[in-house]
């Protein structure tokens, strides 16, 4: 039994058919292509950047921490437009990268708390599974603290003006508002469906 929020996708029902296989390796092919024209570093890299997306839907069945290589999936996009638009690496980006990473990371480990019985079950990998409800919590808050940290550092490298460090303090809030919603488990919140044997 697949989890209720993907069991329409096409690989949990089990029509990944040959028009879908073949339309990803055009669109892989495409992204090369265009990596190409924009210059070598770009697409000495593309192979890189696909094969890791297509990495991730595999990850739940080997290693618990598939909520990192789907956020270094989106995290790769800040380094990747800046080669892609100056042609080379500046290792500035990497605490770019790592912000991103972690705040996909931090909220994929909340989401993944909903799937923790069909893990279980289905003998997935996940933080959830591994760590249980209670302690997934705790690895996405500290997740989303290195992001704020991560973040400042962007800002202190970049030699930003003050109002990007105005936004990070609205990040900041912004997810202290989400670890308090976490804390007080409203009636609306995201597990509230979960059973109470989950939360210990």
């Amino acid at each position: 039994m697949k989890a209720s929020r993907i069991s329409s996708m096409s690989r949990s029902v089990g029509v990944l058919n040959a028009p879908i296989s073949f339309g990803a390796s055009g669109f892989s092919v495409l992204f090369a292509f265009a990596a190409y024209r924009l210059n070598p570093l770009c697409f000495a890299l593309s192979p890189v950047a696909v094969a890791w997306v297509f990495f991730y839907s595999l990850c739940k069945r080997f290693t618990r921490w598939s909520h990192l290589v789907l956020g270094f999936a989106l995290g790769i996009a800040p380094a990747a437009a800046w080669i892609a638009i100056r042609g080379s690496f500046d290792p500035r980006i990497l605490l770019l990268t790592a912000a991103v990473t972690l705040w996909v990371a931090g909220f994929d480990v909340l989401y993944a708390c909903q799937d923790y019985d069909v893990d279980v079950r289905e003998g997935m990998r996940s933080i959830p599974v591994k760590f249980g409800i209670a302690g997934s919590l705790r690895v996405s808050r500290f997740m989303h603290v290195i992001t704020v940290l991560a973040l400042v550092g962007v800002g202190l490298a970049a030699v930003a003006n003050v109002w990007y460090f105005v936004g990070v303090a609205g990040v900041a809030l912004l997810l202290r508002a989400v670890l308090a919603e976490q804390a007080s488990f409203g009636a609306d919140f995201v597990f509230a469906r979960l059973e109470p044997r989950h939360l210990q």
